[in-house]
């Protein structure tokens, strides 16, 4: 991992819960960490139903209402990218 001063992403210890109607919570993630630096190129990779979509939706608040983070704590830096494409447009993208 990365020193957290030149991170652009830090997620420490993060879990998540379901309430899937059932007498205890579906745990989906338990205690993932994980720190991007800053021109650092990284892919999350994993099985099916690995939690990868449920890591990326609970860093971007986009949980459905039965999901919960239980523990853990996440931090990422805005940024905006300017693309250079064909005819000179410049667009730009907000991550």
């Amino acid at each position: 991992m990365t020193t957290a001063t030149n991170n652009l992403l830090q997620v420490e210890g993060l879990t998540v819960d379901f309430d899937a109607g059932k007498p205890t919570a579906h745990r989906a993630l338990d205690g993932v960490s994980l720190s991007i630096g800053e021109g650092e190129a990284v892919a999350l990779v994993g099985e099916s139903g690995s939690g990868k979509t449920v890591h990326s939706h609970s860093i971007l608040s986009l949980m459905p209402s039965n999901g919960r983070i239980t523990s853990g704590r996440h931090q990422f830096t805005l940024l905006i990218l300017y693309i250079k494409v064909a005819h000179d447009q410049t667009r730009h993208a907000v991550l």
